[in-house]
């Protein structure tokens, strides 16, 4: 058994029990602790599928050997990303900043749009199938052709993203008004709808 995936197994259980508890008896010191450890734990996963090649949480040395080398590498740089957000997000709870960071990002969602892209863009390229998935016809019908179409729709539109976020950012009036021309009025009475309720949860 391996004692690295065991102590990232831990950071991200007690992060997640820590932040579930602050989010709901309103205790932020216990908010920004659970994000810290969740993310630190992430982090430490990510790296070692970085370094090592390996998928990370793995308790056993022949576990996922199925995407061992860039695969792993890439799984790890998405769990970096995502761990990096998340001690970021306890940073700014710690700091009382979390609040006025909700509204500049409703105002301003190119950071979000910038992060969402590259991870939708490793998804689809592990969603994308292996050699073993496009052996025979039954295989490739059922898992192959499945997994392909999945792939190149996740990373299509992890790179809308990535490009919408790049273009909030130079030119936030013209995005806004082309987002306006294509979405109309009533997908971003939606899209705010969505946010004010995601916003609410996160408070």
């Amino acid at each position: 058994m391996n004692l690295l995936p065991f102590i990232e197994f831990c950071l991200v259980v007690v992060g997640l029990l820590a932040a579930i508890a602050g989010h709901y008896f309103s205790l932020d010191q216990s908010l920004a602790l659970g994000a810290f450890l969740l993310g630190a734990g992430m982090v430490l996963g990510g790296l070692e599928s970085v370094f090592t090649q390996r998928m990370s949480f793995r308790f056993h040395a022949s576990a996922n050997e199925d995407y061992l080398g860039t695969p792993a590498v890439i799984f790890g740089l998405m769990q970096v990303l995502v761990g990096g957000i998340a001690v970021a997000v306890a940073h700014l709870i710690a700091g009382g900043m979390w609040q006025a960071t909700l509204t500049v990002l409703y105002l301003r969602p190119w950071p979000l749009l910038a992060v969402l892209g590259p991870l939708l863009v490793g998804a689809g390229v592990l969603l994308m199938p292996e050699a073993k998935d496009l052996r025979g016809v039954v295989r490739s019908l059922a898992i192959g052709i499945p997994r392909a179409i999945a792939g190149l729709i996740a990373a299509t539109a992890g790179a809308a993203a990535a490009i919408s976020g790049v273009w909030e950012w130079l030119d936030p009036g013209s995005f806004a008004r082309l987002a306006n021309l294509v979405s109309g009025d009533i997908y971003l009475e939606l899209a705010a709808r969505w946010w004010r309720a995601a916003v609410t949860a996160l408070r």
